[in-house]
């Protein structure tokens, strides 16, 4: 049995470390045009493969510029309202984001092909978003198409930097006061959800912590405008919308040094770090 935990450990790492190959690059449709679209065509093609569900394009516009939303609906034993894990995929000019955001979008396609021939629970959307770097555009379009039908999930979960940890003091920062009451060292991965959240945050803290990871929680009240680092991902649109939603991540600038810069690649990530979130967030869904 020992053997075959290892096993799976191993085919997970390998999975996330060719993902991440082939992610990784600057991406985004008005400096780097090609690499985003190769992008998002491995991502339909892993997608359509890893999973029994449907998948489908969501196509909305800003700025003159079109962007897709991709969306797989892997459906429920159950009937109601979906769980939304999401990732985007773009990332900023000048950098190869290989944290920021590739790490989201291996993990979330490790989901897929771990939900590959079977039937969670509940039914679950897995979502790559684009256009998260130009202000949450991706996830405000869905979220307003969501609203518009009364069609909300049940609850979403944002992957947004899951890659980057270190065990050495002083590693992680905060804005004050929240260093009085956190670890300094950059070794566990943040949940960040709305007051709608508090309890999925209390199950889901519960679940990484079983598959080997070290969690922190917090809550933020006033859909995060309080506190506006907290809003910087594609969980803020659906707080919006009155959805629990919770942001799963490393902390970014708070621990990464590589944050937004040529230096996100690669050889910074903790792929068994990365490893458990999958095993984690496998666990919690299905």
């Amino acid at each position: 049995m020992a053997g075959r935990k290892t096993d799976i450990e191993q085919e997970i790492r390998n999975n996330l470390a060719g993902h991440l190959s082939e992610l990784e690059g600057e991406r985004n449709p008005f400096n780097a045009t090609i690499k985003h679209n190769q992008v998002r065509a491995y991502l339909e093609e892993n997608l359509a493969s890893l999973s029994s569900g449907n998948l489908r394009q969501h196509a909305f516009n800003w700025s003159g510029v079109q962007g897709i939303n991709l969306v797989l609906e892997v459906p429920g034993r159950e009937p109601g309202a979906p769980i939304l894990i999401g990732a985007h995929y773009d990332s900023v000019p000048g950098s190869p984001g290989a944290d920021d955001n590739a790490s989201g979008v291996a993990v979330l396609l490790e989901l897929a092909r771990l939900l590959h021939g079977g039937s969670p629970r509940s039914p679950v959307w897995l979502v790559a978003f684009d256009l998260e770097e130009w202000g949450m555009r991706g996830s405000q379009a869905l979220a307003r198409e969501l609203r518009s039908n009364r069609s909300k999930p049940r609850w979403m979960a944002s992957l947004e930097m899951v890659g980057y940890r270190s065990i050495e003091a002083n590693s992680q920062r905060y804005p004050f006061p929240f260093r009085w009451f956190y670890t300094d060292r950059g070794e566990f991965i943040l949940l960040l959800g709305n007051l709608r959240a508090h309890r999925v945050l209390r199950k889901m803290a519960r679940v990484l912590e079983t598959a080997g990871l070290r969690t922190e929680r917090f809550t933020v009240p006033f859909r995060g405008w309080a506190i506006p680092p907290s809003r910087l991902s594609d969980h803020s649109p659906f707080w919006d919308i009155g959805v629990p939603a919770i942001m799963v991540t490393d902390t970014a600038w708070f621990r990464n040094p590589n944050y937004h810069s040529s230096t996100d690649r690669i050889e910074t990530l903790d792929i068994a770090f990365m490893a458990s979130i999958v095993k984690g967030l496998a666990l919690l869904i299905q």
